[in-house]
């Protein structure tokens, strides 16, 4: 008798994709990610947090808690006003599906895991983990410090500056051999802050990464 705990079911669904949305164009994928990287600089400069949910593959109605229907395009302005906190759907996430934003006000489901870089707070764990259950790509605002982050897989990148945030973006929408090599700089640079952690006080970093 085989026994998989419903996390576990999940997390295999994940991998194997329950369904393709129609393929985005190319340059649509590349203003939609504009889009999001813009909103996320302007919240980040209001000391606004934010929580942006691209869906790709893996569907997430199963993994959230869904929030407000919006349907609408992504554009800059709608997406720093559903985090303004004025709007009844900011302490929520907003999600992206097949170029257009779907819902806000959604929750994610909260990572388990103790070991979060330190100074992660809520919208980190819950970033870190739809991603450990999905293929989903999260940006996240934080509103104390005004890091832009991005997390994929459970690995999270963190303290991006605007540029830094569209690089990161580009690379891993791009897919395949693109997105193989942005998670393998991710990884390579937090193995070498778990070294350098190890052998004692190093400098400051940017940006940082780290298994979360």
């Amino acid at each position: 008798i085989i026994v998989l705990f419903q996390a576990d079911i999940r997390r295999a669904l994940a991998r194997v994709g329950r369904g393709v949305f129609p393929s985005v164009a190319k340059q649509e994928e590349t203003q939609l990610a504009e889009e999001v990287a813009r909103a996320a600089q302007s919240l980040a400069q209001k000391r606004v947090g934010a929580l942006f949910v691209l869906e790709r593959e893996t569907h997430l109605s199963d993994l959230i808690e869904a929030g407000t229907t919006i349907d609408a395009a992504v554009k800059r302005d709608l997406l720093v006003s559903l985090f303004l906190p004025q709007s009844p759907l900011h302490d929520g996430a907003v999600v992206i599906q097949a170029g257009r934003i779907a819902q806000a006000g959604c929750i994610l489901p909260l990572t388990l895991r103790e070991d979060l870089p330190e100074g992660a707070g809520t919208r980190h764990r819950a970033a870190v983990g739809i991603t450990e259950e999905s293929d989903a790509v999260v940006i996240v605002v934080s509103e104390e410090t005004q890091a832009l982050s991005v997390v994929v897989g459970g690995v999270m990148v963190r303290s991006l500056d605007g540029a830094g945030l569209r690089e990161v973006l580009r690379d891993v929408l791009a897919g395949g051999e693109s997105e193989r090599r942005a998670m393998a700089a991710i990884a390579g640079k937090r193995d070498a802050r778990a070294a350098g952690r190890s052998e004692g006080p190093a400098g400051d970093e940017a940006p940082q990464a780290g298994r979360a």
